[in-house]
């Protein structure tokens, strides 16, 4: 049997996995992996251990091929030879910010080429502008792993700001926090330069703060971000009914932003379904022009804002974006950043069988089973390396080609949604904390002082 025949049987029998398999050795090519950090000012160096031996062994973490760092370690010939297992740990929990911001920035790139080579068909919702959804992410609690969070219930090893392209749903770019209890808005003096002239950003309340929209809107950019209630808005014009969407009435006035002199247009979509917090109207603030978006569109962009959380809900049933194991913040968020490009691989993977033309509709397809069968079966095929598989020297339109002449082969039946029946109504509590927790990086940085300070 033939390298081309045991490629066949793969993609026919599993042909999720083989795309995933096919990305990675495309991607994540040695050469390509190094070079990244070149452009980056680091405090760190490198001696023995590339760029490429840290990605190896945390994405084997985060695709569930092995359990722990220590189990990867123990399996890659490459990552011994390099340095010792303690020069590993040691070199994740200095993992540096803008190293790992490069990393995603710079395979994000490299999958949107790939998704642009598909020749994408769908019509944009605002044309001749490019649309981001900005939110925010706390990483999950760690183990009780370091000295000093023995008593700690919940240990937070860090949090992060991620912006999402609206069209592709890759994520394009974000900001790593250590400090879990760092509030978002302290944040956003951080984010100069993740927006450019016509972008649109959408996101939730909490980034409704007049030093946001005022960034925004001074490079030139636009934003459609739901209201803080904490925010006063004074009314300069009579609501004035527009339509209806599928959420309820949609009504239109012009504000001026609290106590400043910030006007802007305020689209009110009364729900005809409260939200499960008990809320019955939402306002979003956008500097859009009407002519640009009225705003039974602005109410559909922001309806349309979920992508970061459904991308998450459907790769955490079968990948570990939130390592339990890694107690230290940096090495923490170095494996959430991991996670976010393997979610940008799954994501270029749904891309490529929506353009097959006997595909279902996407909304039929689960993609907690899609995930499921790439954390099943693709630690085996990186054993395998046959020669026909992608190099990393092909360009996005031979990758494009090649995924969607896998793509032509999927079964679609084991992939289809099993939807459940309706859900109960239950009403929303918002209980008392049952437990504290802290911030990781806030009681490592308190140990670090008593130690100066002994005697």
């Amino acid at each position: 049997m033939t390298a081309n025949d045991i490629l066949d049987r793969f993609s026919r029998a599993i042909p999720v996995a083989v795309m995933t398999r096919g990305l990675v050795e495309h991607l994540f090519a040695p050469q390509t992996l190094n070079a990244i950090p070149d452009g980056v000012q680091l405090l760190t160096y490198t001696r023995s251990i590339d760029f490429a031996h840290l990605v190896s062994l945390m994405g084997d973490v985060v695709f569930r091929v092995h359990p722990s760092v220590r189990a990867a370690y123990l399996k890659s010939p490459e990552a011994q030879s390099a340095a010792t297992l303690k020069s590993f740990y040691e070199k994740f929990n200095h993992m540096e910010p803008d190293e790992c911001r490069a990393f995603v920035r710079q395979l994000s790139e490299r999958c949107a080429n790939i998704m642009a080579a598909l020749e994408p068909t769908s019509t944009p919702l605002l044309p001749g502008v490019r649309m981001r959804i900005l939110d925010g992410n706390k990483l999950a609690a760690s183990e009780r792993r370091l000295d000093g969070l023995e008593q700690i219930y919940a240990p937070l090893p860090g949090q992060a700001l991620v912006l999402q392209d609206f069209a592709t749903r890759l994520f394009v770019d974000v900001l790593p926090w250590e400090d879990a209890y760092t509030n978002e808005r302290a944040m956003f003096g951080h984010l100069k330069d993740w927006w450019q002239a016509d972008d649109l950003i959408v996101a939730d309340c909490n980034f409704c703060t007049e030093v946001l929209l005022r960034q925004i809107h001074s490079a030139q950019a636009f934003f459609a971000i739901r209201h803080h209630s904490s925010v006063g808005l004074h009314p300069l014009a009579p609501e004035q009914l527009i339509g209806r969407n599928a959420s309820g009435e949609i009504f239109e006035q012009r504000v001026r932003y609290a106590q400043t002199d910030l006007e802007l247009r305020c689209t009110i979509v009364r729900l005809d379904e409260p939200t499960r917090v008990g809320d019955r109207k939402i306002r979003i603030l956008t500097n859009l022009a009407p002519t640009q978006a009225d705003a039974l569109l602005v109410a559909e962009i922001y309806r349309k804002r979920g992508g970061i959380e459904n991308g998450f809900q459907e790769l955490e049933a079968a990948l570990r974006t939130e390592i339990a194991t890694l107690a230290y913040p940096k090495a923490a968020l170095f494996g959430f950043c991991i996670g976010l490009v393997l979610c940008n691989l799954f994501q270029v993977i749904r891309g490529t069988t929506e353009k097959v033309p006997e595909a279902p509709k996407p909304e039929t397809i689960s993609g907690v089973l899609l995930g499921q069968e790439i954390a099943t079966y693709l630690g085996a095929l990186l054993l395998n390396m046959p020669t026909n598989y992608p190099q990393a020297e092909w360009t996005a339109q031979q990758m494009a080609k090649w995924l969607l002449r896998i793509a032509t082969r999927i079964d679609w039946r084991p992939y289809r949604k099993s939807p459940r029946g309706p859900k109960k109504k239950k009403e929303f509590v918002r209980g008392p904390r049952a437990s504290p927790h802290e911030a990781t990086a806030r009681v490592l940085a308190e140990r670090s002082k008593k130690r100066q300070n002994a005697p």
